[in-house]
């Protein structure tokens, strides 16, 4: 999972290793000095992310760069609970990492969010904690930062959730899932976001960008959408297609986090055929072999792209509004007693479900799903006496 560090003179590339499994106990963060073609100019040197001393982590496994002011600050680190809630687990969870004197070190890390942080949400049954098993991305917003991160719903599929602070040291408001326009409960339910980059719009400050790797039915892409209050998003524009895994909810090539901005254009990267232990379980054969590929976005069309977007998220007044207050958002959700559990994504309805199956599938599929749930309906009716 690579991450792209643009600080002008020289971009640096970031990227982890370890053995297989995905989460390997092993991992580490390497770094490597590039252009904006990524052409090496160094040896891969090991970045060191310090942690409190008794706190037993791997920060690299979802690390996320956010430069400010020329300086890098990195957030990462999971919150594994298991089955039983740790003792410890106050310890464990997403550190925050402050730059030191040089590029690409840092300060030891500081715990800013546990794996019971308000809000966040784990929708499978076993954990106890949300793990933040899957990649942060961290973006400048307003006066402060939002800090993106992996919502595990069920059946194998992911969404994404979202918390901010006002400032980028200080601490984070509750979690909220991100919410796309015109996507009913249905289309979240069955889709599948692994993760997100969020950027700065680099041509229009009020607003956020976000690259999301969607996995939907039988579709894999690459998705431009923007937001102005980092939980809503606009309607998600494609790409490029990633191509579908064979296991649920995975695609095949993945975005790295990060944008380089270089006059009238601005690059973004991605990782074709990420090679990865489910690449070859699920016999994903890649088709032009793993690489990293630089693809270019011209400044004017998106310009147009976030002036078009700006209808769906409620036009510029809202999106000045938005700055000026970034934690409205996340004040007014209702929390209940089964904490972590809590679904709070759109409820799928019975007309959203045909309303969806109409959207990708053919009519006589639309016409034995109205029969489905005419039937489940019907089994299902009760009379209270």
């Amino acid at each position: 999972f690579f991450s792209v560090g643009d600080l002008k003179e020289k971009v640096y590339l970031l990227a982890r290793d370890g053995l297989w499994p995905n989460a390997a106990p092993d991992e580490r963060l390497w770094m490597w000095a590039t252009n904006e073609r990524l052409e090496l100019t160094s040896e891969p040197a090991e970045v060191r992310l310090p942690l409190p001393q008794g706190v037993d982590e791997r920060p690299a496994h979802n690390f996320a760069a956010i430069i400010k002011d020329g300086r890098v600050h990195g957030f990462g680190g999971r919150a594994r609970g298991g089955t039983v809630l740790p003792k410890a687990y106050r310890q464990r969870g997403v550190h925050y990492f402050p730059p030191s004197h040089q590029p690409l070190t840092f300060e030891t890390g500081s715990i800013r969010i546990t794996g019971r942080h308000a809000g966040c949400q784990e929708l499978r049954r076993t954990p106890v904690t949300c793990e933040w098993d899957g990649k942060l991305s961290a973006a400048l917003f307003g006066s402060g930062v939002a800090l993106f991160g992996r919502l595990n719903t069920a059946h194998g599929r992911r969404w994404v959730q979202v918390a901010v602070s006002d400032s980028i040291e200080g601490a984070f408001s509750a979690f909220e899932p991100i919410r796309i326009t015109g996507w009913n409960g249905c289309r979240v339910r069955r889709a599948s976001i692994y993760y997100i980059v969020v950027e700065e719009n680099p041509v229009d400050a009020r607003t956020l960008l976000g690259l999301f790797p969607m996995h939907e039915e039988r579709r894999c892409y690459l998705a431009l959408s923007f937001s102005c209050d980092a939980v809503h998003w606009s309607t998600p524009k494609p790409l490029v297609d990633l191509g579908c895994s064979n296991e649920a909810g995975r695609v095949r090539d993945y975005p790295a986090d990060g944008l380089v901005v270089r006059g009238d254009v601005v690059y973004y990267y991605v990782h074709r055929d990420m090679p990865t232990s489910n690449l070859v379980l699920n016999q994903d054969i890649p088709r032009d072999g793993s690489a990293l590929v630089r693809h270019t976005l011209d400044k004017s069309w998106l310009r147009n792209a976030s002036r078009a977007a700006l209808a769906d998220l409620g036009g510029s007044i809202t999106c000045e509004a938005a700055l000026k207050d970034i934690t409205a958002p996340f004040r007014g959700a209702v929390f209940d007693g089964r904490g972590i559990h809590q679904d709070r994504l759109p409820q799928c309805t019975r007309e959203d479900r045909l309303a969806h199956v109409a959207e990708v599938r053919s009519a006589d599929e639309v016409l034995r799903e109205r029969a489905r749930l005419e039937e489940k309906s019907r089994n299902h009716h009760t009379v209270t006496l």
